[in-house]
């Protein structure tokens, strides 16, 4: 077994944040008094949840310039 990416961690934790996202959202259902509680989890969720994804894209571009195709350029329409 080989050592995972950093690209391929982030996106381990990116898909454990999707989970927990619809559990959250499946307890609201369930237990409609906890709300409140259920919500904040979900607002720390939502938090992280650019930090991941930040990572996963400085990862990317790295891994991209490393290998010969990048820097990666974007237009700054698409990271607002």
């Amino acid at each position: 077994m080989s050592t995972p990416t950093i690209t391929e961690f982030i996106g381990a934790l990116l898909i454990i944040e999707q989970y927990l996202r619809v559990k959250i959202t499946e307890l609201m259902t369930r237990f409609p008094e906890s709300k409140e509680f259920l919500e904040d989890l979900l607002a720390r969720l939502n938090a992280s949840a650019a930090t991941l994804e930040v990572l996963g894209a400085v990862s990317k571009e790295l891994s991209a310039f490393v290998s010969g195709k990048g820097p990666v350029s974007h237009d700054p329409v698409d990271l607002a």
